[in-house]
């Protein structure tokens, strides 16, 4: 299996094709693991441990989520399927309500080549 896995976006219609010829939309798969989050639905991704595909030889890893599975995907509109190693990696997002380093108002930001310590330094030395 290949070691140099990219991220890849995968439209609704493109198929994947597992070792032992089980195949599923993108679409489905994802909507399978949505599916497992909000109601512990697991029939789609059952099948994917019932073809050998989930679990490792120590019934402790899921392959699909570290060293990959063989995998065939057909995009559409190509002509041929595409042979590789497919794995799955979650991400988390994050946007903050208010920017990482807001001015508090009327506080002018301190220059850029000064530290918001150098004020309490400052305090520190006059108190001595």
């Amino acid at each position: 299996m290949g070691e140099e896995f990219r991220p890849v976006e995968l439209d609704d219609g493109d198929v994947i094709c597992f070792v032992g010829g089980w195949g599923i939309t993108s679409e489905q798969l994802v909507t399978s693991f949505q599916e497992v989050i909000k109601h512990n639905e697991k029939s789609n991704l059952q099948a994917l441990v019932d073809e050998g595909l989930m679990i490792d030889d120590d019934n402790e890893s899921y392959l699909l989520f570290t060293k990959g599975v063989n995998a065939e995907v057909l995009r559409i509109g190509s002509q041929a399927w595409q042979e590789g190693t497919i794995r799955i990696k979650y991400s988390i997002e994050f946007s903050p309500n208010e920017p990482e380093n807001p001015e508090i108002e009327g506080t002018p930001a301190p220059p850029e080549n000064e530290s918001p310590l150098d004020d309490i330094r400052r305090l520190m030395k006059d108190e001595n």
